[in-house]
């Protein structure tokens, strides 16, 4: 009875043991995501959007693979740029250090199937979209920093971007880390054109009481309207 008794208490330790290293380990995964890579690729002159939405899709699944914590992908439909727009997400340099110095070598002899292409790694300021939306606003703003000191662009920034997230509820911004613009950038979204109207026209009245008259110290700026391309 004895044996049978200790036989028992033993199993019992050790599943209490096990599920609470199971425990300890889904708690290791829990993604800070403070560090995001956003990267665009330019459609070539006379090409169809199908082949390099095929090859990005394959490429941001190959990424989330190779230790990305999530990644996406966004086509254009209005704005600067005829192409995509993808974003990987990490937790900080050492994350994308160790991604990146166990990345296979590149395919020097593979074909580029897009005409430009830039990537920029960005800090993650404010955090409110909790999924990929279906369609996205991202905005650059590129402050003048030859008048303002980088907290005071820092200032303005969320200044701007206060008055999105009151309009469109759901906002993150995004402040330069490396890149070829030294420049701040916000993403908003919304489920169809009718919430796009109804939160771009109650974003119009606040920025008419509460900006209509102040400096923004911008040197340029753009806009871009772009919607989801599912990976699955």
């Amino acid at each position: 009875m004895k044996n049978i008794l200790l036989i028992i208490l033993v199993a019992f330790g050790s599943i209490s043991f096990a599920m609470h290293h199971e425990t300890g380990e889904a708690e290791a995964k829990v993604f800070l995501n403070n560090t995001a890579l956003m990267s665009t690729y330019e459609l070539a002159k006379g090409d169809s959007y199908g082949p390099l939405q095929r090859e990005l899709v394959k490429y941001q699944k190959d990424q989330m693979k190779s230790g990305f914590n999530a990644c996406g992908l966004y086509r254009h439909e209005f704005g600067e740029m005829r192409g995509f727009y993808t974003f990987c997400y990490f937790d900080d340099l050492y994350q994308l250090a160790d991604i990146m110095d166990n990345a296979e070598p590149a395919n020097l002899n593979e074909r580029q199937n897009f005409a430009s292409h830039t990537d920029h790694i960005v800090g993650i300021v404010e955090k409110h979209m909790k999924t990929q939306p279906k369609y996205i606003i991202q905005t650059r703003w590129n402050f003048d920093m030859t008048s303002l000191t980088i907290n005071e662009v820092a200032e303005e920034a969320k200044g701007i971007f206060a008055h999105f997230l009151e309009a469109f509820g759901a906002c993150n911004l995004y402040n330069h880390q490396w890149g070829p613009a030294n420049a701040w950038y916000m993403t908003c979204g919304f489920d169809d054109y009718k919430d796009f109207a109804d939160k771009a026209n109650k974003f119009y009245g606040i920025i008419g009481e509460k900006m209509g008259d102040k400096n923004m110290h911008l040197l340029s700026h753009s806009d871009d309207i772009l919607v989801r391309v599912d990976l699955n």
